[in-house]
């Protein structure tokens, strides 16, 4: 083991001790530049390509601080790390961290109070990878003991690659907790420096006017007290009066500001969205972020929303939160449609934003809808929510408008659930394409799956044996029995080398129907309409790629999207977590799928010219997906579509040690094709760092 030892250069060191005393302006000077330690100094000779356990030392009580590693472009190559004062046990501030190779620096960014002249310390030990993946597992024993007792009794020999890639999620899940733990520190410098961008805002004589609607279930609640309290706090911080709204929403202001009872924004939330409304040419809608708020006023586990999209609004889950709502959206200065089934009238402020959004999504200009990166909402735990049904009864009329094939009913926790599924009498061929050696027992079974358990009756499975010699009597007598199927068609193709992108081309331009669709040969279906409930997404002209819901064996999530990291990372987001839960069953728009269940367009197929050759195993389906998304189209993974992956029981050899450099490499080309994806996932989306300017 090495130790790392750093202490701030003199430089730095002098830009901490003079730093104003005031918090706000001390913010303001912070969140300008980061403290940097390069590697080399810190440890001569170079330590990247470890396991790390690091600790900071901080100079105050109250302050909080980032840790994030760098490549010499200044690209990040390690999830952000949080740190809070360890005082008398330093180990227990420690977090595990992995410094790729490619690592020339670490940055340092602090909140709240410093002490003058006080220097935070890094402290860091490497670790060899038992004793890194012993300090993961320990803290999740269950979780590993479950993998373990699974693994054993139904697949022994995937078990390395599943424990090692739980340890991976266990490293991601342990540092996003470690920056919320941070969160109230951070949002005391959030709120300052947003203050100061409206210090620093100039005139504000073209801003827009806002007004406020708090709307509540009863009549008198503290919840709805509490609201009311903070939205009148928010419109005095506001540089110009405002007219107030009427208690049917009329109101003459440019903007209306809807809260439900219990949403508390933050003082300084109306005038820095009516500024940022003026700043982006008056969008139709403005939204911001929400965290929660506890009895005794502290903050905790920040929501940073997605990008806004339609399923995802469908759900009911990111009409929450302050929104600004411009008024010529609203019929005669009140909020269409929304009072069916509501005899008391509006009572429900996500059916008010749920509602505006589809109409804008409908006349086609969802896209200028504009959500802040800020959190501006603090959710009381009384907040008032609006039940299933409304939500429903809005999202219902939004399909009966537009004629998408889809129905909601009630879904987990407390909001609805999409259904999408092709009417009977608009189902196209699909092309179902399963490169395979054919060997081994699972390729018969999960085949055999397919072709018996789907419902959609027109398409046909392309089997394609890509190998340097012809099959031998094993692998023909497993093509023989699946060709029995007259949906089956065998291909064989002798290729010195696999290269999963070429066999797919190769199999897609021996056929001519309108869909295609990529499955592995370890992938059986759960849900018998998968294939339906994918083409159905693809009735969405804007939609040109569709994911399905993978799930373990034992049931647990293994894809429902893809999430990017600026590191070129690629994650299954939520591996692991219960494949029943409500993340996991919510249809959605992601950055990527995988392809070991892909549905794609034909025609769009051949405009891209397929997969990229140059990825022969990894990395060709984000590739794929990306260059869809540059074309315009969407990219969805279909929650009602549920099936089971073996994974990696097929073309496996990418996971191999021999293939990890291969692996990276391509890693590093795909996130130099695409860096703003990678940089900035828009639909999985990290904490920022405050304002910088």
């Amino acid at each position: 083991m090495n130790d790392l030892l750093w202490k701030p250069r003199a430089e730095d060191r002098s830009a901490i001790a003079s730093s104003p005393a005031s918090r706000e302006r001390w913010v303001r000077a912070a969140t300008r530049a980061a403290i940097e330690v390069r590697l080399a100094d810190a440890a001569p000779g170079g330590q990247a390509g470890s396991w790390y356990r690091l600790a900071l030392d901080l100079p105050q009580e109250g302050s909080a601080a980032l840790l994030w590693a760098e490549t010499e472009a200044g690209e990040a190559t390690a999830r952000c790390l949080g740190f809070t004062p360890s005082g008398a046990r330093p180990a227990a501030g420690s977090r595990l961290v992995f410094l790729p190779p490619e690592t020339a620096r670490l940055r340092l960014r602090i909140f709240g109070p410093t002490a003058a002249g006080a220097t935070p310390l890094v402290r860091g030990i490497r670790l060899i990878r038992p004793a890194a993946a012993w300090g993961l597992g320990s803290r999740h024993v269950s979780r590993v003991f479950g993998i373990c007792v699974r693994g054993l009794c139904r697949d022994p020999r995937g078990l390395p690659a599943r424990l090692r890639a739980l340890l991976a999620a266990l490293a991601e899940e342990d540092a996003a907790a470690s920056v919320r733990a941070i969160w109230p520190a951070r949002a005391a410098a959030h709120a300052a420096a947003e203050r100061a961008l409206l210090a620093a805002a100039g005139d504000p004589a073209n801003w827009p006017s806002v007004a406020v609607l708090v709307l509540g279930e009863a009549a008198h609640s503290p919840a709805l007290a509490a609201s009311r309290a903070a939205a009148a706090a928010a419109l005095a911080f506001l540089p110009l009066p405002c007219p107030p709204a009427k208690a049917d929403g009329g109101t003459g202001a440019d903007y209306l500001a809807v809260l439900q009872a219990g949403e508390v924004v933050a003082p300084h939330a109306l005038a820095l969205l009516a500024w940022e409304a003026f700043r982006r040419g008056r969008p139709p809608i403005l939204y911001a972020d929400e965290d929660r708020l506890d009895p005794d006023g502290s903050r905790h586990d920040p929501l940073r929303k997605p990008a806004p999209g339609r399923l995802l609004m469908l759900s009911g889950t990111q009409a929450t939160g302050v929104w600004l709502i411009r008024r010529d959206l609203l019929a005669d200065g009140e909020p269409q449609g929304l009072t069916q089934g509501e005899p008391q009238g509006l009572t429900w402020a996500e059916t008010v934003r749920l509602d505006a959004w589809l109409r804008l999504h409908e006349a086609g200009n969802a896209a200028a809808v504009c959500h802040l990166p800020l959190v501006l909402t603090h959710r009381r735990p009384d907040a008032e929510s609006a039940p299933p049904a409304a939500l429903a009864a809005v999202g219902a009329a939004h399909l009966a408008r537009t004629g998408f094939p889809a129905r909601l009913a009630p879904g987990p926790g407390r909001t609805p659930r999409l259904w999408v599924s092709a009417p009977r009498g608009q189902r196209p061929r699909v092309a179902v394409i399963v490169p395979s050696i054919c060997r081994g027992a699972h390729v018969r079974r999960c085949l055999a799956a397919v072709l018996a358990g789907t419902t959609y009756a027109d398409f046909a499975l392309v089997l394609v044996h890509a190998a340097p010699d012809p099959p031998d009597a094993r692998q023909r007598r497993v093509i023989a029995a699946l060709a029995a199927d007259r949906r089956v068609r065998p291909l064989l193709l002798e290729t010195p080398r696999f290269n999963f992108a070429a066999v797919c081309n190769h199999a897609v331009a021996a056929c001519d129907a309108p869909l295609i669709c990529l499955l592995n040969d370890d992938v059986l279906p759960r849900d018998p309409d998968w294939l339906a409930a994918m083409v159905g997404h693809l009735a969405d002209p804007a939609v040109g790629v569709v994911g399905a819901r993978l799930l373990y064996p034992d049931g647990s999530l293994q894809h429902a999207g893809v999430a990017l990291r600026p590191d070129g990372g690629a994650v299954h987001a939520g591996r692991f977590q219960p494949g029943a839960a409500a993340g996991a069953v919510r249809s959605r728009e992601v950055a990527a799928v995988t392809g070991a269940c892909l549905l794609t367009r034909r025609r769009l197929w051949d405009q891209l010219g397929g997969l990229d050759t140059a990825y022969p195993s990894a990395c060709n389906d984000i590739d794929y997906c990306l260059r869809v998304r540059e074309q315009g189209y969407g990219v969805v993974v279909a929650g009602e579509a549920a099936l089971t992956h073996l994974e990696s029981r097929s073309f496996g050899r990418h996971y191999a040690p021999a293939e990890a450099g291969r692996a990276a490499g391509e890693r590093e080309r795909l996130r130099r094709r695409f860096p703003a994806w990678f940089a900035a996932d828009p639909f999985h989306p990290e904490p920022p760092l405050p304002p910088a300017h």
